[in-house]
């Protein structure tokens, strides 16, 4: 029985290895001052960078198993296209916080994981300054990463407005906007059709 034991995990241990977990987060865009109180939306572009089909079983993970603002996972749709996302595919997780009455600067990081398998990929972490201040959802400062793992790019701070981001460096600014699934990016302020 202990050899049959033995072997079975191997195989398990053999076929888990041909299988490789990796992520890139394309963008993030976490509120950075917002009122006390108030609620809104994160929105966290992700690549499957991999060897394995993620699925049901594989989230968006606050980091440590903790956000200061609840919920510590994101699920993939129960059903349709972005039920299972496939090697090279992309996906764009929303979700919704809010920021009780509070006040004060509290860190949201989030990254991949195979829940009881691994965590894996980039970090993305924001910085979420909760104030006294009207409770408004047309005016938000936010992060926006683009690009790398260690999210070193130029762009310094943005502004919400419905479902549009928009982003200023010493450059210009880079609009961001999400509707049917995509994000719609230009560096004039025009839409990217």
């Amino acid at each position: 029985m202990k050899k049959l034991f033995s072997a079975i995990m191997l195989l398990i241990l053999a076929a888990s290895a041909a299988f490789t977990h990796s992520a890139e987060i394309l963008m993030s865009a976490i509120p950075q001052h917002v009122a006390k109180g108030s609620s809104g939306y994160f929105y966290v572009m992700v690549v499957n960078r991999g060897s394995y089909t993620w699925d049901s079983n594989t989230r968006l993970g606050a980091v440590d198993d903790g956000d200061p603002f609840g919920g510590t996972r994101i699920y993939l749709p129960s059903s349709g296209t972005d039920s299972t996302i496939t090697p090279g595919a992309t996906h764009v997780f929303k979700f919704s916080r809010s920021f009780g009455n509070t006040t004060g600067t509290f860190t949201s990081d989030w990254r991949m994981v195979h829940d009881g398998v691994t965590w894996f990929g980039d970090t993305t972490t924001g910085r979420v300054t909760v104030e006294n201040m009207p409770n408004t959802s047309l005016a938000w400062d936010i992060n926006m990463n683009f690009g790398n793992a260690n999210n070193s790019n130029p762009w310094s701070y943005g502004y919400r407005n419905g479902n549009t981001f928009t982003a200023y460096n010493q450059y210009g600014y880079i609009n961001a906007q999400y509707g049917e699934n995509t994000w719609h990016m230009s560096n004039d302020g025009s839409k990217d059709g």
